[in-house]
């Protein structure tokens, strides 16, 4: 089964939409979606989201630390998480936050189950990229 965290700084509605979505599109994969507010650890360090998103996990996030942190890397390759780095538009809005999570949802459903982790993928307008820590 595919375990999937958003961050905190991911809007509770982008989270129910995404779960919505995959229980409808995508029948047949196991996907477990939750959030860091789901999981009662709001304000609690990177190192404790982490440690929830737990081995083989996924964590999407928009904050910068988990692209940038090399510190946080030693808990991703110990855990084997796969990180997906969302770069927010230049005009942030929950409408173009949205517009872009379920553009690249199957591509981030199909790289969760496909790729090894531990990993890092940065996701834009253009598309998913693979990035180094």
């Amino acid at each position: 089964m595919l375990s999937i965290v958003f961050d905190e700084n991911v809007p509770d509605c982008i989270v129910t939409a995404l779960t919505a979505l995959t229980e409808i599109a995508f029948p047949l994969k196991e996907v477990k979606i939750s959030s860091v507010r789901l999981l009662g650890l709001t304000g609690k360090s990177d190192e404790d989201v982490l440690h929830a998103v737990g081995k083989n996990g996924i964590l999407i996030t928009y904050d910068k630390d988990f692209k940038t942190q090399r510190a946080l890397s030693h808990i991703i390759n110990q855990y084997s998480i796969g990180v997906y780095w969302v770069r927010q538009p230049n005009i942030k809005t929950v409408w173009l936050l949205a517009q872009l999570m379920v553009e690249h949802w199957q591509d981030i459903l199909n790289k969760s189950d496909t790729e090894d982790k531990p990993f890092l993928f940065e996701v834009t307008k253009k598309g998913i990229e693979r990035r180094q820590y």
